[in-house]
């Protein structure tokens, strides 16, 4: 859910599109401390297992941090906080880069994962595309991208225009019920 005043406007990871990470995490370190406590506790076992438990429980961990990372931008910048607060005024963005990671087979069913970076007074800041009002955000590092006269490399392009984003015109913001990601 979004909330806005007439400048600032606020996203979070909601907890539906985090549910299924959580349960990841939760299935794959409880199977794997079930196989630690109940196997005989060998060398082989441990070596395998303890170490994919903790993988699973770190996930879980990053998890519960996108759960309470609260996204806020406005004209001026974009700022997301969680434990800790970090901002960056669209002035002062270097660089501006859209990954896609999955198959062609997946970008065609709409599956696979984006990811926003953006780099800029030595901060890198990184958005994946469950953060509610995911399109909005590209679209305001897009603009600020562009009145900064950064390039953008060809799968950034690409990946924008699969967005629904031109990088080479303006286009106004999207509505505010087109503003979470859509399938690429």
């Amino acid at each position: 859910m979004y909330e806005s005043t007439p400048e600032r406007v606020s996203y979070r990871y909601p907890p539906g599109r985090l549910m299924a990470d959580y349960l990841r995490a939760a299935l794959g370190a409880g199977f794997c401390l079930f196989v630690l406590l109940a196997a005989d506790p060998a060398p082989l076992v441990v070596w395998i297992f303890g170490p994919l438990a903790a993988i699973f429980l770190l996930f879980g961990l990053h998890t519960a941090r996108l759960h309470i990372t609260r996204v806020e931008l406005d004209d001026r910048g974009i700022s997301t906080s969680e434990i800790g607060t970090r901002s960056l005024a669209w002035q002062q963005l270097e660089r501006l880069r859209l990954r896609y990671f999955g198959s062609k087979r997946q970008r065609r069913r709409g599956a696979g994962s984006v990811e926003l970076a953006l780099w800029g007074d030595g901060r890198k800041m990184k958005f994946d595309g469950q953060v509610e009002g995911f399109r909005d955000i590209v679209w305001h590092a897009l603009q600020a991208a562009r009145a900064r006269g950064l390039p953008l490399d060809e799968a950034t392009a690409d990946n924008l225009l699969s967005l629904g984003l031109d990088p080479e015109r303006d286009q106004p913001r999207p509505a505010p019920t087109e503003r979470d990601l859509v399938p690429l």
